[in-house]
């Protein structure tokens, strides 16, 4: 055990840990890159890895690229564009591509079909924004009658909010819209 001392550099153990971190990463990350098939694997112009594979394309690691899995409606195309946004998060930063709106709305329309009933706090967190930006993102949608706001019946402290008809409706058009259905 290390002896603690008052001229201890107390940003050496936040350097380790940062090292570990950082350890641990490349550790998962290889883990990834071994027992999940590339990325790369979907290949065409579609950027979420919908479109179908060219049949016989050489994949990132050499092997035969794979058709990606069919789209199963619409709560399956969200919940895959959910995750590309999210993807794209990582590839080019959470500052770039801000639609803080669209954001709740995919959360939301996800939400519904699971049955799950969204916080205004987990709303925030969905819109990847700043939480007083979220709010008035919120606010916006809840005026424009995209969003319904009702409150907890046990906590009256705390706010749900979910998709109105109407804009869950429109979300399900626009999907059919886009050529995916």
């Amino acid at each position: 055990m290390e002896n603690w001392n008052l001229r201890h550099d107390v940003t050496q153990p936040s350097l380790m840990r940062k090292a570990q971190v950082k350890n641990l990463t490349a550790q998962f990350e290889k883990w990834i890159s071994d027992n999940l098939p590339p990325l790369a694997q979907y290949i065409g112009p579609d950027w979420i890895g919908l479109a179908a594979a060219t049949p016989g394309a050489p994949a990132g690691n050499g092997s035969t690229a794979l058709a990606p899995p069919a789209i199963n409606g619409p709560v399956d195309f969200f919940r895959r564009l959910q995750k590309a946004r999210n993807r794209r998060t990582h590839f080019f930063g959470g500052d770039l591509f801000v639609d803080p709106a669209w954001d709740i709305m995919i959360d939301l329309y996800i939400a519904a079909a699971e049955h799950k009933q969204i916080s205004i706090s987990s709303a925030c967190m969905a819109s990847g924004a700043p939480p007083t930006t979220a709010l008035r993102y919120l606010a916006t949608l809840t005026d424009a009658g995209i969003i319904i706001r009702a409150a907890d019946a046990r906590d009256g402290r705390r706010f749900f909010v979910r998709l109105s008809d109407d804009a869950r409706q429109k979300m399900t058009n626009w999907y059919e819209s886009t050529g995916f259905a």
